[in-house]
C-alpha cells in the first residue's frame, strides 16, 4: 500500500472497524516521558500517531497531571503509574528498539550521541594530532 494511502486508511473508520495488526514507529524528539505517553497515548493526541482505539480516562488523567506537574518528583511518580497502567491494559506491543551504532577513528576525541536521535555536536568533536 502507498504510503499516502496507508495513512489515511489508518486514520480512517475501515481501519477502527477491521484492522487487526499493524507496524509503527516513534522516535523521540526530546527526552522527556511526555513525548511518549501524552503524544502517543493520550485519548486526545494525534490519532494518526497510534490508532489502536485503546482509550483510559484514568490513563489520561495521570498524563494530563504529570505533564502539568512542576515537582520532578511528583511528575515522575505519575508518570510511573501512567507507564504501569499503559502496561497492563495497552494492546500495542513493543516488538524492537531502535539502536544507533557508529565506527569512530581513534583519532576523533568527544564522540558522545545524545541519548535522543543519537546526534553528536560537532562543536565537542576534537582530532588528535595523532593519525
Amino acid at each position: 500500500m502507498e504510503w499516502a494511502v496507508f495513512l489515511k486508511w489508518r486514520r480512517g473508520d475501515e481501519w477502527t472497524q477491521k484492522g487487526d495488526l499493524f507496524r509503527g514507529g516513534w522516535f523521540s524528539d526530546y527526552e522527556d516521558p511526555n513525548n511518549w505517553y501524552n503524544m502517543l497515548w493520550d485519548s486526545q493526541s494525534d490519532p494518526l500517531a497510534f490508532n489502536s482505539g485503546w482509550k483510559s480516562d484514568q490513563y489520561d488523567t495521570l498524563v494530563r497531571q504529570a505533564a502539568a506537574e512542576q515537582d520532578r518528583a511528583k511528575r515522575q511518580a505519575t508518570y510511573e503509574q501512567a507507564e504501569q497502567l499503559l502496561a497492563r491494559e495497552s494492546p500495542e506491543l513493543p516488538v524492537f528498539h531502535y539502536k544507533i551504532r557508529s565506527l569512530v577513528k581513534p583519532y576523533v576525541k568527544n564522540f558522545l550521541p545524545e541519548r535522543v536521535l543519537g546526534i553528536t555536536p560537532l562543536k565537542k568533536i576534537e582530532l588528535s594530532d595523532a593519525r
